[in-house]
């Protein structure tokens, strides 16, 4: 289990995104490039924000509304 808080919100959203798309073997890719919710669906392999260790609830609405959107 990841000991920061950036690799455990990406674990967690990886794997919730997998489970929702019924896609184990999908690709899911993390950005600095800002990433908006209308392109996250357009993907073939998800780009969702890079997370960061001191990210505000709005950062990780964010991260799980593209999650949420490709899914």
């Amino acid at each position: 289990m990841p000991n920061n808080t950036t690799e455990l919100v990406k674990l967690r959203t990886t794997s919730t995104l997998k489970a929702m798309a019924r896609r184990r073997e999908l690709e899911v890719n993390y950005t600095m490039v800002d990433v908006t919710l209308e392109g996250a669906k357009h993907l073939k392999a998800p780009r969702l924000p890079m997370p960061t260790e001191n990210m505000d609830q709005e950062k990780i609405n964010l991260i799980r509304g593209c999650a949420d959107t490709y899914a």
